[in-house]
C-alpha cells in the first residue's frame, strides 16, 4: 500500500501526532497491566495535535509555495491558532481529573501563548515567539513528568 503522507492532508497532519503518545501509553500498560484511561489518551492526543498545528503556522508561505496543504495553509494563521487554543484547553479540561491544577495551569499558559501568537503574527514577529516554543514544551513536560511521578 502506498504511504498515507499525512503531512499533505489537512487535519490528518495534526491528528497523526497522537502517535507521539503511544510509547507512553505502551509503557504505562507494561508497568501497570492496564491501558491508560481513554479520556487521558484523548487529552494526551490533543496536546501534540495542537503542537503540530502551531508549528505549521510559521511554514504557511513556504508550504503554499511548495503546493502543500496543511491545517495552517487551509485554515490560515488565526483559525489555526484558535484550533490550537481549543485543543490545549480541551486537553487541560479532560486531564484535570488526573492532573489537577497542573493541567489547568499549563492549559491556560498555552492558551495565553496562542493569544500572544495572534499579536505576534500581526506584527510579523511570530517566528521569534515560535523559537521559544521548544523551551516552553520542555518546561511543560518537566512539570508534567514530576506531577505524574510524585502522585
Amino acid at each position: 500500500a502506498p504511504p498515507i503522507r499525512a503531512k499533505a492532508k489537512p487535519f490528518l497532519d495534526s491528528a497523526f501526532n497522537i502517535l507521539y503518545v503511544f510509547p507512553g501509553a505502551f509503557a504505562y500498560q507494561m508497568l501497570s497491566g492496564n491501558f491508560p484511561p481513554i479520556p487521558l489518551m484523548i487529552a494526551a492526543g490533543c496536546w501534540p495535535a495542537a503542537m503540530h498545528a502551531y508549528s505549521a503556522i510559521p511554514d504557511i508561505e513556504a508550504d503554499k509555495e511548495a503546493g502543500l496543504k496543511t491545517i495552517a495553509t487551509v485554515c490560515g494563521p488565526y483559525v489555526t491558532l484558535a484550533i490550537c487554543a481549543a485543543l490545549y484547553l480541551a486537553a487541560a479540561v479532560i486531564s484535570f481529573e488526573y492532573l489537577g491544577m497542573v493541567s489547568v495551569s499549563l492549559g491556560f499558559a498555552y492558551v495565553f501563548l496562542m493569544l500572544a501568537s495572534v499579536r505576534s503574527y500581526k506584527t510579523g514577529r511570530l517566528f521569534k515567539l515560535y523559537r521559544a516554543f521548544p523551551l516552553i514544551n520542555v518546561f511543560a513536560g518537566f512539570i508534567l513528568f514530576w506531577e505524574v511521578v510524585l502522585r
